[in-house]
């Protein structure tokens, strides 16, 4: 995202009062702030959903906060990456994807601890971590690739920022590679829900 914000945002100068409007400056501040506190409460909202409705007897908690993650995940991304002649509508859809699609993680990693036997947990954890990290890796490979071979950049001479001469080509990799991840995603955490409930459902009756 910083590389996508700075080649779609450059800097603006003022050509009458030479004022210099920083949009760099406005996305690093506005991205912590977005992925500091918008994060947080995705992850805390997510995870108490999940276990506030799932008291109630609604197993499937847990796999519809994913779903509503990768679902919603999905328009705000695109707006934030398809609209991009407006850096604050771009930065406003950039924290209401933080805030709805990043609450996805604890409750995943509740189905797997919650399913897998203990003996078995720490491996199960540990490839959970291992194969996100690979999958994160794999898509900024792929999104590095695509980007130098599609996007056109041209760098100012005083500054050395490059800009993007096809934005709109720009963000269009960009969300359908988000649109792929997000996508991707639903049937395996569907299938997850489905699973964690009838291994509850399994639990409660050898208890009885």
């Amino acid at each position: 995202m910083p590389k996508y914000f700075g080649a779609v945002y450059p800097d603006v100068t003022d050509l009458e009062t030479g004022e210099v409007t920083s949009y760099t400056d406005y996305y690093f501040a506005l991205n912590a702030i977005i992925v500091s506190l918008m994060g947080f409460c995705s992850a805390f909202g997510g995870g108490l959903i999940s276990d506030k409705f799932e008291k109630k007897g609604i197993l499937m908690t847990k796999a519809y906060v994913c779903l509503f993650a990768g679902i919603a995940g999905i328009p705000t991304a695109a707006i934030c990456l398809l609209v991009n002649n407006n850096f604050w509508i771009s930065i406003t859809f950039l924290g209401l994807e933080y805030l709805v699609a990043e609450c996805w993680f604890a409750p995943a990693i509740a189905i797997v601890l919650n399913t897998i036997s203990p003996e078995n947990k720490g491996f199960a954890i540990s490839a959970f971590i291992y194969l996100s990290t690979i999958s994160g890796t794999l898509g900024t490979w792929l999104c590095g690739f695509l980007t130098n071979k599609y996007i056109i950049f041209e760098t100012d001479p005083d500054t050395d920022k490059k800009t993007a001469t096809n934005p709109d080509d720009y963000g269009k990799i960009l969300c359908l590679l988000i649109v792929i991840s997000y996508g991707g995603s639903l049937p395996f955490f569907w299938m997850a829900g489905k699973e964690y409930t009838a291994h509850k459902k399994k639990e409660k009756l050898k208890e009885e």
